[in-house]
């Protein structure tokens, strides 16, 4: 455990029992629904892609939860990991947790932006490949972003942080990185708020 922070017992089992509930509910849920998408005749259309997207990445936070509530339910959550202490658990639960919440924020705005479109301009249709072309683009911004830290010499390891019951990396204060690398990592959380602007220049040409 990277912090020295403790709960009460009281705590870890309340996030639990939010955690199980996800994990029992949204992971099924979110897994017919995907599921719903691609047994479409318009599996392909832009906003069939969307939605199914939004279900896959919903399945992804849903599904990772089986470790945090592991851990929640642990004998001794405040001295020991649990299921976090492995690092090959830390990092794949890091990188899936961390692009899994960029894309979750993105799509929702892409699809919030796509209904005021819809509404500004009714009769105009949405280019083919915009709504799947911004899915997968930003796809692979956000796994770049979540696995940058694994990239350099001595690269750095996802660490376990028990305020957040999750696993997490700090690049920017990384002295080994140039400052420059610092900058488009930090970039690529910025992009989170202003990247979904994009479909709307798109959208109104």
């Amino acid at each position: 455990i990277m912090t020295n922070s403790t709960f009460p017992s009281a705590f870890y089992h309340s996030l639990g029992v939010v955690s199980l509930l996800e994990l029992l509910i949204g992971t099924p849920l979110n897994f017919l629904c995907v599921w719903y998408f691609l047994s479409r005749k318009s599996a392909r259309s832009g906003v069939n892609v969307l939605f199914m997207a939004i279900s896959s990445v919903d399945l992804l936070m849903c599904s990772i939860m089986l470790v945090t509530v592991l851990y929640a339910f642990s004998p001794n959550p405040n001295s020991s990991a649990g299921p976090f202490a492995s690092k090959a658990v830390c990092n794949v639960w890091g990188v899936a947790w961390h692009t899994g919440a960029g894309l979750s924020i993105f799509l929702v705005a892409v699809l919030a932006i796509t209904r005021w479109r819809c509404m500004v301009y009714p009769l105009k249709k949405i280019r083919r490949g915009v709504l799947p072309g911004l899915t997968l683009g930003y796809t692979i911004v956000q796994i770049f972003k979540a696995t940058m830290n694994f990239w350099y010499e001595g690269g750095k390891q996802y660490y376990f942080n028990n305020v957040v019951m999750g696993c997490t990396v700090n690049m920017i204060n990384t002295t080994h990185i140039r400052v420059v690398d610092k900058a488009v990592y930090f970039s690529l959380y910025i992009c989170e708020i202003l990247v979904p602007a994009v479909p709307i220049v798109g959208f109104s040409l």
